[in-house]
Parts: C-alpha cells; structure tokens; sequence
C-alpha cells in the first residue's frame, strides 16, 4: 500500500513524502528534489505505529522506532484506510488506532 504523506522534518516543517507498506517493512520516500535518502524501517526496528483520526478529516500518523520518532499526516484521506489495513496486516501487534 502506497500513500502520500507530510512528514515533520522540524520545528513548523514538513516534507511531502510517499509512505509504502510491505512485507515487514515501511518505506518513506520524499517527493522533493532534496538530497535526503529514504527512509526504511524494518519490523525489528519498529517499536510501535499511532494512527490518530481526528474528525475525519486529517489522520496523523506517528511511527516509533529504536531510534527516532516519525510524525507525519496523511495527504490523501481516500487512501488512509488502506494504509491502516497494511499496518494491521503487517504490524498488528504493534499498532495502536485512536478516533
């Protein structure tokens, strides 16, 4: 499963990123032409996912590594419950859902 995402990169910043599910692990790509590699985050390293729905409008995501935190929102609401689907069918013990 693929979807857009804005991650937080900073204090007021944000990145527009492509957020992939599969086979145990996360990608996230940024879309802009910065230098900035991509993003891969194996089962083992992952800690736990927040999925946060709030009005049904904008769903943040917050994703918890042994190393870093990742906070972004998702760009494309259509897509955001195939992406939570792709958590649970990859992650589901690690994943935490609140509306």
């Amino acid at each position: 499963m693929v979807c857009k995402f804005k991650l937080k990169t900073g204090f007021f910043e944000t990145k527009p990123c492509t957020l992939s599910v599969r086979e145990k692990a996360i990608s996230v790509f940024y879309d802009d032409d910065s230098d900035d590699e991509e993003i891969l985050i194996m089962d083992n390293d992952l800690l736990s996912i927040s999925v946060i729905i709030r009005n049904h409008t904008t769903t943040e995501i917050r994703i918890h590594t042994m190393d870093a935190i990742y906070t972004g929102y998702s760009l494309d609401e259509n897509k955001t419950d195939g992406i939570i689907k792709s958590f649970l069918n990859e992650f589901s013990h690690k994943v935490c859902i609140e509306n």
